[in-house]
């Protein structure tokens, strides 16, 4: 398989990811759930617009995260990424991260009319999977 098919694989198949941000010098992380827009090559994610992230991209919209596997398998690494507010509603993304984790209903809920989607590209990715390392570049 290409490293560029091996990435939309592992990724469409991920719901979750570490997602750093840092300001001022301070790191913080946090697990996010994600879907992979495959056609654009950016992660799509939903959150509170009430959030400290959301101050926190705004102060510094460059990220890194790594997704979180459900199992034995490749993990994605990508570092100098770029974190947006996102032309996606929630109502087109809502039914996609159902599928990937039908307990996120609760946390969308949670949220209300405070929804916000955000996105992140990327133009490199590590994949790590049993010791070895393949280097994507989109």
């Amino acid at each position: 398989m290409e490293p560029k098919e091996q990435l939309a694989e592992v990724m469409k198949n991920t719901s979750l990811i570490a997602l750093a941000t840092s300001v001022e010098d301070t790191p913080n992380v946090r697990i996010m759930d994600i879907f992979f827009d495959e056609k654009r090559n950016v992660v799509v994610f939903p959150t509170s617009s009430l959030s400290r992230k959301i101050k926190e991209f705004e102060a510094n919209d460059t990220v890194a995260f790594t997704t979180i596997p459900q199992g034995p398998g490749p993990v994605v690494r990508v570092a100098n990424a770029t974190v947006a507010k996102s032309d996606w509603s929630i109502d087109e993304i809502k039914d996609t991260l159902l599928a990937h984790r039908p307990g996120f209903e609760m946390m969308l809920k949670g949220f209300g009319e405070n929804v916000a989607v955000y996105e992140i590209a990327f133009n490199m990715a590590v994949i790590a999977e049993k010791g070895q390392k393949t280097i994507v570049e989109l």
